[in-house]
């Protein structure tokens, strides 16, 4: 029945079905207010009442979510929003039929103008800001779902004077002896195109590549395909459908973007920060 509701608590609890998004401090401050040990919510908060919002943003924490998922049978999904997106999904169909060959080089780049932004949680070490998990966590995902788990990272980016990143590139290595190349800054705008190149030929993602985007298929003859993007809309949608149909048919993971890849993708994170000298102060 309608009702007015506390827009953060819908988001979270819509009768006994319990999501939230916690990919943002912001989000999360609501959480402390949970005190119900038998909600299946509580299971996905290991630190619940003395946790800080930002230490979901480490292996450990996300390994011990996906710990609780399991044991307690309730869906978890990361908020990789881009990963569900109809373009990608024409990615991935393009790579698995090998029309391209086998892969060579993935480049992706983000790169906005921020830093003069008032949002603390852009620039501030106490909310695990910089430009890493802010916007580099695209391409390195991105890189991800095409090449799997990196076999070898070399990173290096550039400190603020709070000792944020204000921009990071790392070369992504693999078992197959392919390379990722990827970028992220938060001072200055750049394409944020995305390339997938094989030996055969390469799919090309337009600015911005993350958000639905035009792309094409060239061949190494010239010969080119394009994808022209007829969405409408931001992109969200597509991953709160997949989210529903999880949830419908009893699925505590999604096989688009399962609790494996995630632990992957921020493992690669992690060994990113560490090169770099990126630390927080809940860390220490």
């Amino acid at each position: 029945e309608p009702r007015e509701r506390n827009p953060i608590a819908t988001f979270i609890h819509l009768s006994d079905l319990h999501i939230c998004d916690a990919a943002s401090p912001a989000r999360l401050e609501f959480l402390d207010r949970i005190a119900d040990p038998d909600s299946p919510l509580s299971a996905l908060v290991p630190y619940i009442g003395t946790y800080r919002a930002q230490e979901f943003l480490t292996t450990q924490v996300l390994e011990a979510m996906v710990a609780a998922a399991i044991s307690n049978n309730v869906a978890l999904l990361e908020a990789m929003w881009t990963r569900f997106l109809p373009h990608i999904a024409q990615v991935r169909k393009i790579l698995n039929s090998g029309v391209i060959g086998q892969i060579v080089n993935v480049e992706a780049d983000h790169g906005q103008y921020l830093i003069d932004h008032e949002n603390p949680r852009l620039t501030e070490p106490a909310l695990a800001g910089g430009a890493l998990l802010d916007l580099g966590i695209y391409p390195v995902s991105f890189a991800h779902m095409v090449l799997g788990a990196p076999s070898q990272i070399t990173a290096t980016g550039v400190l603020t004077e709070k000792g944020v990143d204000s921009q990071t590139s790392a070369i992504l290595d693999y078992e197959n002896d392919a390379q990722a190349v990827l970028t992220t800054t938060l001072i200055t705008s750049t394409p944020c195109r995305a390339t997938i190149s094989g030996t055969l030929g390469r799919i090309e993602i337009d600015r911005t590549f993350y958000n639905p985007a035009n792309m094409r298929l060239v061949m190494r003859d010239g010969t080119t395909t394009e994808y022209p993007n007829t969405y409408k809309g931001h992109g969200l949608r597509e991953q709160a459908a997949e989210l529903e149909r999880m949830v419908r048919n009893a699925e505590i993971e999604s096989p688009l973007l399962t609790h494996k890849m995630s632990i992957e993708i921020m493992q690669s994170l992690d060994e990113i920060r560490n090169q770099i000298g990126l630390r927080y102060p809940f860390e220490n």
